[in-house]
Parts: structure tokens; sequence; C-alpha cells
């Protein structure tokens, strides 16, 4: 029968070839047709927990140390006596108020090296357009755009302790925007008002002209009472 089949397969090349070429087809429209279920999970719960390296270190790093320990401890075959278990109840009561003295030293420690002052970091408000160096402060001009453009402008001022984006509430502040003319004095309307994040104020203004726009702003609150003028920019 097999001597048979090869004799016909060689008797008949093209054929082959063509039932061959056929099926060749046939089985990749069905790997490109046949839906492909999804494979369920069957993987334990986990659970990821975000910390610092050092208190991944000090402190994840010895309760998994720990807990293989205990798990291995689990495995042996040998039953524990159950003096032997009394006996490690004061060692193992030990360790565990050492690990949780630990973790409250660490904490104490992370919670004192906070900068003093510290507040809410600037996210979320704009591209920074310019920066405004004042003593101890850094005042971020802040747009949607980027940039400040002709005509009406909502942008956002930051006061932010210097080198950092930590902002920092300076109370009360006033501001202005006007450019010279000869004989006149164009005003853009600098408006400042308050947002519900400290050191952070939204403004208004409508520009009537591009160039460098003389802008003067003053303040005076729990970080002290300063002012500063700068040229802002406006294409």
């Amino acid at each position: 029968m097999v001597n048979r089949l090869i004799d016909v397969a060689l008797n008949n090349r093209f054929i082959v070839v063509v039932v061959y070429l056929g099926l060749a087809g046939w089985g990749w429209w069905v790997l490109k047709s046949t839906p492909i279920d999804a494979i369920p999970d069957l993987s334990s719960n986990q659970v990821i927990v975000f910390t610092d390296w050092l208190l991944h270190v000090l402190v994840v790093t010895l309760v998994s140390f720990l807990w293989i320990r205990e798990r291995r401890l689990g495995l042996q075959p040998e039953p524990v006596p159950r003096n032997e278990r009394v006996r490690s109840s004061p060692r193992r009561l030990a360790m565990t108020a050492g690990v949780v003295a630990l973790v409250m030293v660490i904490s104490f420690v992370v919670w004192r090296s906070r900068p003093v002052g510290s507040g809410p970091t600037a996210q979320s408000a704009g591209t920074v357009v310019q920066t405004i160096r004042a003593g101890d402060l850094d005042i971020a001009l802040l747009s949607p755009t980027g940039t400040l453009r002709q005509g009406r402008n909502s942008f956002t001022f930051e006061f932010r302790r210097t080198g950092t984006t930590t902002l920092v509430d300076v109370g009360t502040v006033r501001a202005s925007a006007n450019m010279p003319m000869p004989g006149m004095v164009m005003s853009s309307g600098l408006q400042l008002t308050p947002t519900g994040v400290p050191g952070r104020y939204a403004a208004t203004a409508e520009f009537g002209m591009a160039g460098a726009w003389p802008m003067a702003i003053e303040w005076n609150g729990p970080a002290g009472q300063g002012s500063v003028n700068f040229q802002g920019g406006v294409q």
C-alpha cells in the first residue's frame, strides 16, 4: 500500500504539488481566521508595594528574609516539640517588636528629612514660559500653549522654592503689564486670581501688540513681602 502511494506520487508530481499548495493555503487561512481564546491568569494573587529604596533595603528585605525562613522551617518533615515552640515564642515576639521598632524609626527619619515649609509641587499647570529669580523664590510664568500671544491670554504664575518645584504661599499678589507708547501707556488689564493651590495664581491679560511687555509683581504674605520687575515676551 505504501509502495503504491509512493509510485502514484512519483508518477503524478504536478497533482502532488497542487494538493500540497492547496493544503498549505487552507492551513494558512485556518491559522488567520480561527479565534484565539483568552488564557486566564492562574497565578496567585500578588501585591506590588512601591517604597523608597532605603525602606526597601531595610524593611522589605528583612521581612522577606524572615518570611522565607519561616516557610523553610515550616517545610521541615519533623514536628517541632511543644516545649521548643513555647521557648521560641519570646524570640519570635522580640523579632516582631524589633521589626516594628525599625519601621517606626525609619518612618520618623523620613518624616524629619522632609524640607521645612514644603508644599504641593507644580503639576499640570502648563509649560514654563519664563522663570524670574526673586531672592529665595522662583516666579514661574506658565502657559497652556507654551507662549504668550497677541490678544487674550490665560496663563499662570507660580511661586516656587528656589531650584525646586515646591510651591510657596506668598499671600496677596498684585501684578501689572503695561507697554509704554509715545504719549501714552498701553495697559493689558492683567488680573491675578488665587487658585485652590497655595502659591499658584491664575492670570488673564489682553496684549494689544507683540513685543517685550514690562511686567511687575508684588506680594505680601507668609513668605514675606517683595516685588520684582521683568520683561515678558509676547509673540
